[in-house]
């Protein structure tokens, strides 16, 4: 009977292992069948990891850019505020969960997301709730965004910082919509604070951003710092765009790298032998930077990468990637010491035990996989009247607008699909 239970324990956890591991399979196919473009197709694979509790926010992340994607940004605000929810909850990991993830793998956890994940929801929601026309909706994620920046940075979270820049840019335009002229100067230099600490080159629609609205703020002094620092930058002065409308497209490029797994060996100073370990990774990305051409009236204007995220992706893990092979060696080395134990009383359930621990040893590869690889911005003033947009090789999209309206535009390139979302 012992040997019956302790094979049964094990039989357990390799199950509760694998279920993550069953559901990537259905994730290759979503996302195959997203960069082909069958969204409908790409729809059907993913309701299947609705069946996960474990991967239910990821479900939700997934879902809610899809339907973002597609146009369907209040069903998209839906699922995106219910991962929202969610991932808030997860925050406080449950002690059973926990202790599951110390002695299986990491996977067995309810993805709770990283903070440019995080940050990313918000933005995605705001720029749906833009599209909507909405922008006081709009304006409450922008406040919930910068509450929970400023608990991370009580936290001493330095990531959520460099994530921002994206979140802090759309920001400012939501307040600039709003004739918050104040918070949207705000906004525009938080973004340009993240890019001078970052080491980034401060994007020039940024720069001329700045000096538009401390010019018609008065912030003399800043302005003057600015103009030092811009050499040479050229802005479209506050009183000029009151007679002319505003064009301002997000084109978001590709989509996040995928995690891999890697098997690895460790030293165990307990054990006093190598372990067997695995670890999540980044393959190699390309040197090539998407560039976004938006063609105008026929006239091309090359587009600014705000946010490289996958980018953010593979400095998020890489930071913690220490943490994460400490907690493996330490896994293993509890696994080992379950199946000598076992050993002792039956050889053959201590035997069992050992190819158990070996085969619940995966890496947690999971992340929000249908989030842009990079987000860029184009903004055009523009004279009332007709004007027509193509990204990416699209058929000409028509807008008429009207003096003093900000149009916003959203386009999704994806392997040579393009999808449309406009304001």
């Amino acid at each position: 009977m012992r040997r019956l239970r302790a094979i049964a324990v094990c039989y357990g956890l390799l199950l509760a292992a694998c279920v993550p591991y069953n559901l990537q399979t259905n994730t290759r196919d979503f996302r195959q069948a997203l960069l082909a473009g069958q969204t409908a197709s790409a729809l059907e694979y993913l309701e299947l990891q609705r069946k996960s509790h474990l991967d239910r926010a990821l479900y939700e992340l997934n879902k809610g850019m899809v339907l973002h994607m597609t146009g369907d940004f209040a069903f998209s605000n839906k699922m995106l505020e219910q991962a929202k929810q969610r991932m808030r909850t997860l925050e406080a990991a449950s002690v059973s969960e926990t202790a599951t993830a110390l002695t299986v793998n990491d996977a067995t956890r309810s993805y709770a997301g990283r903070p440019y994940e995080l940050l990313s929801l918000y933005a995605y929601k705001t720029l749906n709730y833009m599209l909507l026309g909405q922008p006081d909706e709009a304006r409450v994620e922008v406040l919930q965004a910068d509450v929970r920046l400023r608990e991370w940075e009580s936290a001493g979270e330095a990531r959520a910082f460099e994530a921002s820049a994206f979140m802090q840019y759309l920001s400012g335009v939501v307040f600039e919509t709003l004739r918050e002229w104040d918070d949207a100067l705000i906004a525009y230099r938080k973004a340009y604070e993240v890019y001078v600490k970052t080491g980034n080159a401060v994007p020039l629609q940024l720069q001329k951003d700045l000096l538009r609205l401390c010019a018609f703020r008065g912030s003399k002094d800043e302005l003057a710092k600015y103009i030092k620092e811009f050499k040479g930058v050229d802005w479209e002065s506050m009183k000029s765009l009151k007679s002319k409308a505003e064009l301002i497209v997000f084109a978001h490029y590709g989509t996040v790298s995928v995690m891999e797994e890697e098997v690895s060996y460790n030293y165990s100073p307990e054990l006093k032998y190598q372990v067997q370990i695995a670890l999540p990774f980044y393959p190699p990305r390309s040197d090539n930077t998407p560039s976004a051409v938006i063609q105008v009236d026929g006239t091309p204007h090359p587009a600014e990468i705000l946010q490289d995220i996958d980018m953010l992706a593979r400095k998020d893990l890489q930071s913690r990637m220490d943490g994460l092979a400490l907690t493996a060696v330490a896994r293993m080395v509890l696994k080992k010491k379950m199946s000598q134990e076992m050993r002792k009383n039956d050889p053959l359930a201590g035997a069992f035990a050992d190819i158990a621990g070996l085969m619940t040893e995966r890496a947690d590869t999971r992340s929000w996989i249908t989030l842009p690889g990079t987000v860029h911005i184009l903004r055009l003033p523009l004279a009332a009247g007709e004007h027509g947009i193509v990204a990416a090789g699209l058929p000409a999209r028509t807008l008429m607008l009207k003096v003093g309206d900000m149009a916003v535009v959203s386009v999704h390139e994806l392997m040579g699909r393009n999808i449309y979302a406009v304001h």
